[in-house]
Order: C-alpha cells, then sequence, then structure tokens
C-alpha cells in the first residue's frame, strides 16, 4: 500500500509492504542512469499498528551516494547507492500521490488504507540531526482511526445505476455500519449509504443522484468514520451485475511451488483447485507429434523443429517428461471437470499451423473429448479453420485487433483479449455479449486487475494466480 509515492518506473516513495513482504514500512527509491534505473528498497522492519500514527522520513543523498530511512526520528536502513535520481519514464506518471502511487489514472494505484496527516517534499537532503528535529517539532497529538477492516478491495472502475449493489470487499465489517460515498470533484456534497454486512464484504444500494466520476469511499459506524479507498462510478443504463466469472489457469495452477507450467502436475492441481479451465500450449514436431510447452524451446531444442524421438526425453523441472498433448486430454478425461484450453501455437509457416491444427481436432474427435475443450489462438486464420471444421466448438481469438462483429461473422465466438485491450475498449464485452459471445480476458494477476474484470462482466478470467481470484469470489460471496 503506497502512503506517500512515485514510483511507476521510477521516482521514489514511501509504503506500506505487502503481507508476504512482512507489512513493514518501507522506503522505494529509483536511482542510476536514465537507460537503467534501479529500483533501491529501505526497509524499517517497523510494523505499524492499527490507529497509531508514524512519522517517516526518506532519504536520497546524491552527494555521500546514501538512501536512508527514518521512523519517528530513529535511522531504522541505510543503503549505499550511486546515479541520479530516475523520475518516472512516463511523463504522465511524474507527480506523489497522497495514500496512492502515481499511474496514468488520476486517482493513482496501489491504495493506502489509512490516514495520511501531512505529506512533504523537501529539495535538500536532512542528515540524522534533522530528521530528529522534524519528528521533535511532528505534533504527536493526531489519532488513528479507531475502525479497523482488513483486506479492503474496491472494484477500481464499475458501471452502476440507481439501485444498483456495489460491493466494498473486505473484514471487520459490522451490522449497522453505513458507506460514505464522496465525489472528488465536489467534497461538499457526500452521500451516506446503509450497508448489508457479510463474511468478506459490505453491500450497498446505489442511490440516485450518483453520476460519472472518481469517489471516496468510508466507512461509517458510531459516529466514527474510517476511509476504505478511492474508486470510479460510471454512470450506465444497463450495468452488468458483480458476479464471478469462471476461472482459466494459465499454464496450468502452477505457481505452486515445484509445479511448472505446461505440466500434467499442473493440470491436476487446477483440477483439485475446482477450475473452470487449464490452458495449455501445443507445437507439432516435424513427425506428427503433439507436444506441449510454452516457449516451444527446451534445453536448446526448438520443438517444431525436431521429431519426437529427438526430444522424448526432455524433461521439466519437476522430473516430469515432456507431456504430450494426448497425455494432457488422457488426464482431462479422468481427473475431474476441468476443461482443457488448448492454444494452438503460432509456427513457423501457414501450412505448419494448418497442420497442427489439423492434427489436434483429430486427436481430439478420435479420443472422444470435443466437449471437454476449448480452443485459443494469436492467429485469425487458424481461428476460422477451427470455426468452418468444428462449428460446435468454442474458440477464442487472442490478438485483441478485430471488433465482436468482424469475428462473429467468422463464427469465431469468443473474444479474448488482453486485460490491456478491454480495460480501455470496455464496449466490447458488451458488443460480444449482445452477439451471443463469450469474452476471456488475459492474464489477470493483480488484486486490483482482477476485480477490475470481474466489474467489467467477463465470462472468464485467466490468470497465473487462479487460487487468489477464487479467494476474491469467496469474499463476494452472501
Amino acid at each position: 500500500m503506497s502512503v506517500f509515492s512515485s514510483v511507476e518506473d521510477g521516482g521514489a516513495g514511501l509504503s506500506v509492504a505487502s503481507s508476504a513482504q512482512g507489512n513493514e514500512i518501507i522506503f522505494e527509491l529509483y536511482t542510476g542512469q536514465e537507460s537503467s534505473p534501479r529500483m533501491v528498497t529501505l526497509r524499517s522492519g517497523v510494523v505499524p499498528e492499527k490507529g497509531k500514527a508514524y512519522h517517516v522520513v526518506g532519504v536520497w543523498d546524491k552527494e555521500k551516494e546514501t538512501a536512508r530511512l527514518y521512523v519517528n526520528g530513529e535511522l531504522t536502513s541505510t543503503f549505499g547507492t550511486s546515479g541520479d535520481f530516475v523520475l518516472p519514464e512516463n511523463p504522465v506518471n511524474q507527480w506523489f500521490g497522497i495514500g496512492c502511487d502515481a499511474g496514468t489514472s488520476s486517482r493513482g494505484q496501489d491504495p493506502f488504507i489509512g490516514d495520511v496527516f501531512l505529506a512533504r517534499v523537501y529539495s535538500q537532503p536532512a542528515d540524522d540531526a534533522q530528521a530528529a528535529a522534524l519528528w521533535s517539532d511532528a505534533d504527536k497529538g493526531v489519532a488513528g482511526s479507531v475502525i479497523s477492516i482488513n483486506d479492503v478491495m474496491l472494484f477500481p472502475t464499475c458501471a452502476v445505476g440507481p439501485g444498483f449493489k456495489y460491493m466494498v470487499l473486505g473484514t471487520g465489517f459490522q451490522d449497522g455500519d453505513a458507506v460514505k460515498i464522496v465525489p472528488v470533484s465536489d467534497m461538499d456534497n457526500p452521500v451516506e449509504v446503509e450497508g448489508d454486512v457479510y463474511d468478506g464484504h459490505i453491500s450497498i444500494s446505489i442511490p440516485d443522484g450518483i453520476t460519472t466520476g472518481n469517489y471516496s469511499f468510508y466507512i461509517v459506524r458510531n459516529g466514527a468514520e474510517a476511509p476504505l479507498g478511492v474508486a470510479r462510478l460510471e454512470l450506465s443504463d444497463n450495468p452488468v451485475p458483480l458476479s464471478a466469472p469462471r476461472v482459466i489457469a494459465h499454464r496450468g495452477y502452477h505457481t505452486l511451488s515445484g509445479v511448472p507450467e505446461n505440466s500434467i502436475a499442473a493440470l491436476k492441481a487446477s483440477q483439485e483447485l475446482g477450475v473452470y479451465g487449464c490452458e495449455t500450449d501445443v507445437w507439432i514436431t516435424t513427425d506428427g507429434v503433439l507436444v506441449i510447452h510454452h516457449d516451444g524451446v527446451l534445453s536448446g531444442m526448438t520443438l517444431q523443429d525436431c521429431t519426437y524421438e529427438e526430444i522424448r526425453n526432455l524433461k521439466l523441472s519437476n522430473g516430469e517428461t515432456l507431456p504430450l498433448l494426448s497425455d494432457m486430454l488422457e488426464q482431462t478425461r479422468t481427473g475431474g471437470d476441468t476443461r482443457l484450453i488448448i492454444e494452438i501455437k503460432e509456427h513457423s509457416t501457414d501450412e505448419r499451423n494448418a497442420l497442427v491444427t489439423d492434427a489436434i481436432l483429430k486427436m481430439v474427435e478420435d479420443m472422444g473429448m470435443e466437449d471437454h475443450v476449448e480452443y485459443i489462438c494469436f492467429d485469425r486464420d487458424v481461428c476460422r479453420r477451427i470455426a468452418s471444421a468444428a462449428p460446435d466448438a468454442m474458440v477464442g481469438y487472442l490478438t485483441g485487433d478485430f471488433e465482436p462483429a468482424d469475428l462473429a461473422e467468422e463464427g469465431i465466438m469468443c473474444i479474448d483479449y488482453p486485460f490491456s485491450t478491454l480495460n480501455i475498449n470496455r464496449y466490447m464485452v458488451a458488443d460480444a455479449h449482445g452477439l451471443g459471445m463469450k469474452v476471456n480476458i488475459w492474464t489477470v494477476n493483480s488484486d486490483e486487475d482482477m476485480l477490475a474484470s470481474i466489474a467489467l462482466g467477463v465470462d472468464y478470467i485467466t490468470t497465473d494466480y487462479p487460487d487468489r481470484l477464487m479467494e476474491i469470489y469467496e469474499m463476494m460471496e452472501e
């Protein structure tokens, strides 16, 4: 969580590290040359207590080639680093966010759930005595929020209308809590809404009078209030209710320790987790054998240029032999309800693309697995070929450079587009659904992007962290 920050590919910032990083107060700084900036992280070892205020000073002393971090007047960390202070590369990000990190959006990113009482930037580096003096002169009478809500997450951009059920995820909400919504552009006109409390969220009905814009959210309890964060609400005549899209494990559930991507182990882990789909990547050898791998190069061997005999003994990091598509299909048949999402990799020629596509379709048909697989590809010709040969099969086009209607005309009934494409071109989701198409979004790995994807109303989310996405779904349950 970013308290006072501008570290989007450059800059500096004060933050509270994630739980995986110890929840301590940190100072992040980019130094070095503009062509190769280096991020330095100074850790204080101080884990902030809820309801308690802290005085934090981060220093970059170019002349002495040191960065220092002070908490409550005491030096907690020093790091030697030379070079120049490096600003964010993108001029749009060259601003400091109070209670967030700089970003291309005016609301920032990585929001700090807490109070910022004072934020300053000085033109000269402080020494030990000056940092201690700043702490000595600080107002120590400030008090933090008395309301404790944990794991707070807001849907960063959400289409809403009067009566729309909007959720603020988190734990610690209590019966009787209300949510105050404050327009960022008109702070003098807040709206307070009663909430329905569940184990993992509080739900509110969007009131009349909400217009498109950025809003600050606060929890209100017994006359006290605490900040929850900032989100953008977009007024819509037909907002899509917040619900849980189906989960697709990207290259299988491989973020488990010791489980390599595109392996039988990753497929089994996906099945045990209970996700809708396990995505996998298929290549064809020179003698027509269908093998599983993402990059297509293993142990220096280019799979599409080898015979199967040349690569059959290659091992994955867990000792598993390079899988065959037939292996994956058999595990899909016997291991549960998880579908195999087959990505046909782009080969060296159009003829090779057609060859691998036809071989995959034939194997799926021969094994009777038509109802257990779906197809995706970056090559539109391959998608057309599948749609023509297997009209009942679900095939998704990955590149993201065509309107949904153009694909639907060719029988390609799924837009499977990157998060960066759909998050900007949000209309595509509604257009695709209006044509009876499905929508998948990839590869969505951060909490914020997962929440944004849910709010888009897509049908599927592809992620490297299916377990985390399912945890978020559990928080949404009533």
